[in-house]
């Protein structure tokens, strides 16, 4: 999805995929330390759980938008615009390979 979004930077492709790769890390990560933290919080702290996955979004979006502009070396608004459509590409990826999965387990199971 990085390779056809930024099809004319001229990058090769393994250094989009390092970029991926870093990403999702970073996004795994990130999410590891925040269900540890909620771990450990009591079940009567819903509130601030709220808040830990409200910092989780907000800072991963963050993050991506400042580590495209820093990798690509894009301006504001065609980051954001670049971010939007990277977004609704991994979404519509994902949403056939979860279909995907459902059937090869109905498959499976039938």
């Amino acid at each position: 999805i990085l390779k056809i979004t930024f099809w004319r930077n001229k990058k090769y492709y393994v250094e989009h995929l390092i970029y991926a790769i870093h990403l999702h890390c970073f996004f795994f990560l990130f999410s590891a330390i925040i269900i540890l933290l909620e771990m450990i919080m009591p079940g009567t702290w819903t509130t601030l759980a709220d808040w830990l996955n409200a910092f989780l979004f907000f800072a991963t979006v963050w993050y991506i938008y400042r580590s495209l502009r820093t990798m690509y070396h894009r301006g504001r608004w065609r980051t954001v615009s670049k971010m939007i459509g990277m977004s609704l590409m991994y979404l519509i990826v994902f949403s056939f390979c979860m279909v995907g999965l459902a059937l090869a387990t109905a498959a499976a199971a039938g």
